[in-house]
């Protein structure tokens, strides 16, 4: 009989469910137990998706969009979260993995290549920030090319709305270190508590 998987000790043996009755898979990476999908979760935050992109630039209130305001691209690559929403959507029991949790699950992905599968979303892109002519304004990009995910870890490195690390999925198990402004919208991965 194998050992119980970190999962298990953990108390995950079947889906978890989230406060919009979602439901998702668990994967145990190493000393993590991680939720193996992009969140859906919309419970108790504000539906951004009827904000024009000038308007989400400047949005500090927690709230969610779908890729392009599509609801049909939430099946395939989940919500997209401004940071001041990411950290209150996770299931009970779950929560937003800081900048250590997120390099402990890159340093795994590297020296265990059966974690390639940890990603089952398509690359969903973001929702990104960008100044121009003094103004700051959003846009959709990188469908197809990458996934942004927020951590809680919070940085002092100046951006256009204060800048928060975030991880960029841009190949096959590869993970980078980004800095985006808050009203970035990028995924979230929840990590068990």
């Amino acid at each position: 009989m194998p050992p119980p998987t970190v999962c298990e000790i953990a108390g995950v043996t079947g889906p978890v469910t989230d406060a919009s009755g979602n439901t998702y898979s668990a994967v145990s990476v190493e000393t993590q137990c991680w939720l193996k999908e992009n969140l859906k979760n919309t419970s108790g935050v504000a539906d951004g998706n009827h904000l024009s992109n000038e308007q989400w630039a400047s949005n500090t209130s927690p709230s969610y969009c779908y890729y392009n305001n599509d609801p049909g691209n939430v099946s395939t690559y989940g919500v997209m979260y401004n940071w001041y929403a990411a950290g209150n959507v996770c299931p009970s029991g779950w929560r937003l993995p800081n900048k250590t949790d997120w390099d402990i699950l890159r340093t795994s992905l590297f020296s265990v290549p059966s974690l390639s599968s940890f990603f089952t979303n398509p690359k969903g892109g973001h929702r990104a920030l960008d100044v121009n002519g003094g103004g700051i304004f959003a846009y959709f990009e990188k469908l197809g090319e990458r996934f942004h995910y927020w951590t809680s870890t919070s940085t002092t490195t100046p951006t256009p709305s204060g800048g928060t690390s975030a991880y960029v999925m841009m190949g096959t198990n590869v993970l980078t270190e980004n800095q985006n402004a808050k009203q970035t919208g990028s995924y979230v991965r929840c990590i068990k508590n």
